[in-house]
């Protein structure tokens, strides 16, 4: 919608479409990667736009890149962190569905309570579009088919080596996720059939019949989806522990005390919240201490007012002390990334609010940047 409004030269559709694209990368990371080649058609197939309307649906788009980079920077930047790449990039093979699945066909001994499909008015309206294609030669139909056609074969195991050869169809982890592009790109085509009917009412009678059939045909799975047994959370509340940081292990997710010395030595004094902690100890013998907090970069450890080199230790803080009395200051602070990325989002915020109450300026100051729009 934002990308139409740019098109049609609509008041504040640039700072529309930039929030437009904040809210799909804010829904999941993945959704405007996703969605990106039925944006692509849209723009190139059916918009006629000039150099200006490019350059702007382009701002827009960097807009709300920025107005995310909260989000989008440290998940590109810190995911080396993570074990996502080690647990995940392989998970691929696991989860192709085959044709009969994808579409609920109930041929081939298929389960129509499976879950993971896009029903049978989806393969019928493709079906029928094939036959408006031969008619009309309309090459947005076309388009749209080999969305469709070119979706439904990444999610079969048919195009393994694509997803064993190219990393970004693996960073997708599920080949079913292509489903929702699927999904949109035949809505898309659910129009066209809509508006090629020249009597309105002929059009109104089909989108009934379809949305009539998607309810009947899809009506047993809101019945019963096949789903018996509950997902058990893991501790960190993930399927697959893809967010565990690289330093973790099975003994990071096991209860034991906050502040952890070895040789055991009492603790006095203890400010224990989740983000700062501080507490005094005197020791005996130079010791080591475990902090029940799972490392990641940020976290600071101080002894005596002095920074501390911290070696992780079963995926927590660790650190050793010298005999004697030390007050011990533990705290978490944002990484110089995650401070430009913070930084980067409010200076669009605040530059979309700018623009929403001094259109005019805005407009003439960046035409002094980019004086062809």
């Amino acid at each position: 919608l934002g990308i139409h409004k740019i098109a049609e030269g609509t008041k504040h559709s640039l700072p529309f479409t930039a929030l437009a694209v904040f809210a799909v990368i804010n829904s999941h990371s993945l959704a405007l990667l996703i969605s990106a080649p039925l944006f692509l058609v849209y723009i190139l197939f059916f918009l006629k736009l000039n150099m200006r309307k490019f350059l702007q649906i382009g701002i827009a788009f960097l807009w709300g890149f920025a107005l995310s980079a909260f989000q989008i920077l440290p998940s590109l930047f810190e995911k080396k962190f993570m074990k996502f790449d080690e647990i995940l990039l392989s998970h691929y093979n696991e989860y192709f569905r085959n044709f009969f699945q994808i579409y609920g066909l109930p041929l081939n001994e298929i389960n129509r309570n499976f879950y993971f499909q896009v029903g049978l008015v989806t393969f019928f309206i493709s079906f029928i579009s094939l036959f408006l294609l031969v008619q009309t030669r309309d090459k947005k139909i076309f388009v749209l088919l080999i969305i469709n056609l070119l979706t439904t074969f990444l999610i079969t195991d048919w195009s393994v080596w694509f997803w064993k050869h190219l990393s970004i169809l693996r960073s997708l982890v599920f080949p079913w996720r292509l489903m929702s592009l699927l999904i949109l790109s035949s809505s898309v085509l659910t129009v066209k059939l809509v508006d090629n009917f020249r009597l309105r009412f002929l059009g109104v009678i089909l989108g009934v019949f379809l949305i009539t059939s998607a309810i009947i045909t899809s009506g047993h799975f809101f019945l019963s989806s096949g789903l018996t047994v509950p997902n058990v959370p893991n501790p960190n509340l993930t399927v697959f522990r893809d967010n565990d940081p690289v330093w973790s292990s099975e003994a990071t997710f096991k209860k034991g005390p906050t502040i952890e010395m070895i040789p055991y030595s009492d603790v006095r004094n203890l400010k224990n919240e989740p983000f700062d902690i501080s507490f005094d100890v005197d020791l005996n013998m130079d010791s080591d201490m475990l902090i029940r907090r799972i490392y990641f970069p940020g976290w600071i450890v101080k002894v005596n007012g002095l920074r501390k080199n911290i070696h992780p230790k079963d995926g927590f803080l660790s650190t050793s002390l010298k005999e004697g009395k030390s007050h011990v200051e533990v705290i978490f602070r944002e990484t110089p990334l995650r401070k430009f990325a913070n930084f980067l989002s409010l200076l669009s915020f605040f530059t979309l609010v700018l623009f929403y109450f001094k259109k005019d300026i805005f407009y003439s100051e960046l035409k002094k940047t980019f004086p062809r729009l």
